[in-house]
């Protein structure tokens, strides 16, 4: 299994290669021995002193997956991706390759770049944004405000009022 969360906050983590990279680290991690096609990859990319191109990155991949059994991969905040219709392509070309059993769940606001090209894969949609959602984000932006050694002493009629803000546009995110 492999996770990915596209962080808004680290541009570095909103990157298709960086995106491929942890998936063949997380893949291959319990792995007796390093796939051969990994190894060859690395010892290419050490003769030229050089980063694997993104090509190269997804036929090691593409390598792994097809002699696994099993994979499970979570793709999260698919949205945040800097180029997210590039990802959806490539979420596409993953899902063509001969892989077995190849599972996939990916989270994503519902409108973005990209979405529609989503849809051909016949995706299964489940929406968290609503009011059990947004009581349990209410709750907890109710108890920072109260705990938090710093803004535990706002007058209470700024806590309201961040609160009010934060509920009106939280809309289950």
């Amino acid at each position: 299994m492999a996770y990915y969360y596209f962080d808004f906050g680290d541009a570095d983590k909103r990157t298709l290669d960086s995106f491929i990279r942890s998936l063949i680290v997380q893949l291959t991690t319990n792995l007796p021995k390093i796939p051969q096609d990994l190894s060859n990859l690395h010892a290419r990319s050490q003769e030229k002193n050089q980063e694997p191109s993104t090509e190269s990155l997804k036929g090691a991949l593409r390598a792994i997956l097809v002699n696994s059994s099993k994979a499970t991969v979570v793709v999260d905040a698919l949205d945040e991706c800097s180029n997210p219709e590039e990802l959806v392509q490539f979420i596409g070309e993953m899902r063509s390759w001969n892989t077995g059993h190849l599972l996939l769940l990916i989270v994503s606001r519902q409108h973005f770049e990209g979405a529609d090209e989503l849809q051909e894969f016949r995706p299964i949609h489940v929406s968290i944004q609503d009011e059990v959602a947004n009581n349990d984000i209410f709750k907890f932006v109710k108890e920072t405000l109260d705990k938090d050694p710093k803004l535990k002493y706002w007058p209470p009629k700024v806590k309201n009022e961040i609160e009010s803000a934060l509920i009106s546009k939280a809309s289950g995110m």
